[in-house]
């Protein structure tokens, strides 16, 4: 069965393992103490979301043998209702180039800042009263 959860911290030895060859970017960002919401299948991770409390996803990679599942779609909204039950309602997303297209494939806008590419805000509000991918 495919679950969806938050991190543990036990969690944090198996995720560098999953993203070892796979995601430099996503590999630094769980180095550095971001928390992570994970796809798993079993013990085995398809996925991970790196984020940080103050309403900003910073990375998220799937497994390339599991992406077209639309794995990423329910990653990002888990992230996004973590928020929303934290009473969040404007989120910054901060895109690597391997997830850019993922990202500007949403229903989100991307915004300008100085110095940082790729970077998208959520409305949660907005974002919620539209159907998930699977369903349009």
């Amino acid at each position: 069965m495919i679950q969806i959860r938050k991190q543990r911290d036990s969690d944090t030895p198996k995720i560098k393992s999953f993203l070892e060859g796979k995601s430099d970017q996503m590999k630094a960002l769980v180095a550095n103490g971001l928390t992570c919401f994970l796809v798993e299948e079993g013990e085995r991770i398809l996925g991970v979301a790196a984020y940080k409390n103050e309403g900003e996803i910073h990375g998220l990679f799937i497994d390339e043998n599991f992406r077209a599942l639309k794995l990423g779609d329910g990653l990002f909204r888990a992230v996004l209702n973590h928020f929303d039950l934290l009473g969040i309602s404007e989120v910054l997303v901060f895109s690597q180039a391997e997830t850019y297209g993922f990202f500007a494939s949403e229903p989100i806008e991307p915004v300008s800042m100085p110095g940082q590419n790729g970077v998208f805000k959520v409305l949660l509000p907005d974002f919620f009263n539209r159907p998930c991918k699977g369903n349009s």
